[in-house]
């Protein structure tokens, strides 16, 4: 279907692209394509620690075992002894540190 124009007529003429624009886009391809070649990244050391420490603490298991099962067998003998003023005392610190909800 032909676009036609107010008075009917058909327009047959088409605008040929700008070829310096294509020249400018594949000159800057180009210079896109050699700078590529030569960009390099440095890892400071504070990162490459950062990811041995996140390697080591995924390889880690997250709970001691051998501490959980030496506190329930003093829980199951009756040998556990606590301090429940220090249980208060930290659960207030924790508390503390907690945002505030209201």
């Amino acid at each position: 279907m032909a676009i036609e124009s107010i008075n009917g007529k058909a327009f047959s003429t088409v605008v040929p692209a700008k070829t310096a624009a294509k020249d400018l886009v594949e000159a800057n391809k180009d210079q896109s394509a050699s700078a590529l070649d030569t960009d390099t990244v440095n890892i400071t050391a504070t990162a490459q620690g950062l990811a041995e420490a996140a390697a080591t603490s995924a390889s880690s298991p997250a709970v001691n075992e051998d501490r959980v099962a030496e506190i329930r067998a003093a829980l199951q003998s009756g040998t556990y002894s606590f301090d429940p003023e220090r249980i208060a005392r930290k659960m207030m610190q924790f508390e503390d540190k907690l945002p505030d909800s209201s």
